[in-house]
């Protein structure tokens, strides 16, 4: 039988050759119960670390998008504040306008003034018909000039758009800040990243940040 099986896998054997058996692999020698037990309970840290990194990591991406949600409110705000610091100009540069024109309108009443009280010398210093004659159209001429200053002065001032533009940015300017005042002056609630075990701290000053462990974490 042995030798119609070499026959067959076509292997020559010489006569009185004694082929060697294959060596038998003995199993490796396992490790102890408790090394054992120390590999799983390390397993067990690993998964729960990881667990946990999953968990802040998923807490850290919302709130980064809330962030960014409030970066976007900051934005709008400062457009806003913007538009209202462009309307505080325009309301300036009108009043500037204005306070121009009223200081024009007063060199011109204080001129028209001055020559009058100059008439009412000249009045009672007139002697001769000629005098009377000359001072009275003079006075009449400086008169017309007042009374057409004083129905302008009535039909310029006060602008009806400076004053109606003026008022309405201040009042929306001071709603806006004593909101922002409000808003500011109170206490934002703390924002909390879950009630998981993995808690974010935050370190103010000297505080020190511990681990779930007790152990400080390294700054």
């Amino acid at each position: 039988m042995e030798a119609l099986i070499r026959k067959l896998k076509g292997i020559e054997v010489a006569p009185g050759v004694t082929v060697p058996a294959k060596p038998i692999k003995t199993p490796a020698r396992g490790i102890s119960k408790k090394l054992r037990s120390l590999v799983q309970e390390q397993k067990s840290i690993i998964s729960s670390l990881i667990t946990n990194c999953e968990e802040v990591l998923s807490q850290l991406g919302e709130y980064r998008g809330q962030l960014g949600d409030w970066k976007t409110q900051h934005l709008q705000l400062q457009d806003r504040l913007y538009a209202l610091v462009e309307q505080n100009k325009s309301a300036m540069k009108l009043l500037e306008l204005e306070d121009t024109s009223v200081v024009d309108m007063t060199t011109h009443g204080e001129e028209g003034k001055t020559q009058l009280q100059a008439m009412l010398g000249s009045l009672d210093t007139v002697n001769t018909p000629q005098e009377v004659d000359t001072t009275i159209d003079t006075a009449d001429e400086c008169s017309m000039k007042i009374e057409d200053w004083l129905q302008k002065c009535q039909k310029l001032f006060p602008d009806v758009k400076t004053v109606h533009t003026s008022v309405k940015v201040q009042e929306t300017i001071r709603e806006a800040l004593e909101e922002m005042t409000t808003e500011t002056g109170a206490t934002a609630d703390p924002v909390h990243l879950g009630d998981s075990a993995s808690t974010i701290n935050v370190c103010v000053g000297n505080d020190r940040c511990r681990r779930p462990s007790g152990r400080p974490w390294r700054r």
